[in-house]
């Protein structure tokens, strides 16, 4: 399936990420999560399962987590550890919020002032043993 997100920023000018859609129909919450917040959460957890991430939302759907996994994956934020299956790794990499040429900005009536990228991000199936 696709899922779709957004970055935004913030008043702060904090970086702000949410899941805005899933193709294949999976529930998962579509609240704004810090940037920051992910990055400490990831900090403190070597090497990364999407487990962690699941606590940083108050929606309770056990597909956050996964779900923001791909989104991280996707913009080059975290990537595949290299001696663990289905454990990640910071890359060092900062989101940006500059859209591509390909990609609109879009602004939102939510909480961010100004949404300057959406695109989605896939998904992979786990593999049928």
């Amino acid at each position: 399936s696709r899922l779709t997100y957004e970055l935004g920023g913030g008043s702060d000018d904090a970086i702000l990420i949410r899941i805005t859609g899933n193709s294949g129909g999976g529930h998962f919450s579509d609240e704004w999560v810090s940037w920051k917040l992910i990055e400490l959460t990831l900090r403190a957890s070597s090497p990364i399962t999407s487990h962690q991430l699941r606590k940083l939302f108050s929606g309770k759907s056990a597909n956050n987590g996964g779900f923001l996994t791909a989104v991280l994956l996707k913009e080059g934020l975290i990537e595949a550890h290299p001696d663990k299956r289905r454990y990640y790794r910071l890359t060092g990499k900062a989101p940006s919020l500059t859209a591509p040429a390909s990609m609109a900005a879009t602004p939102s009536s939510d909480k961010p002032e100004a949404i300057t990228k959406k695109s989605p991000a896939s998904k992979k199936a786990p593999k049928k043993q």
